[in-house]
């Protein structure tokens, strides 16, 4: 699915919403691969940023919450367990 924006879907739906597991190439560079609910990033994901950082863990109503993997554009590696407001 191509969208106005730039945006790129691809992967599940359910009653025309995104559902299940896909993958979206944002237009600022931004790719993220996981699970989808209601069109939202919902349990397990991974957020690779144009600027190098990488996200790996939970995803909760389109916000990482919970334990994940942290990975900085210098190979850093952070386990973290986080609640974004």
């Amino acid at each position: 699915m191509y969208y106005n924006n730039g945006n790129i879907f691809k992967g599940n739906w359910n009653n025309n919403k995104i559902e299940g597991k896909g993958i979206c190439y944002y237009n600022n560079g931004n790719i993220y691969e996981g699970n989808w609910k209601n069109a939202l990033k919902n349990g397990k994901g991974k957020m690779l940023c144009y600027n190098g950082t990488i996200y790996e863990g939970d995803w909760i109503n389109d916000k990482i919450e919970g334990k994940g993997i942290m990975k900085n554009n210098n190979g850093i590696d952070m386990k973290v367990i986080l609640k974004m407001d």
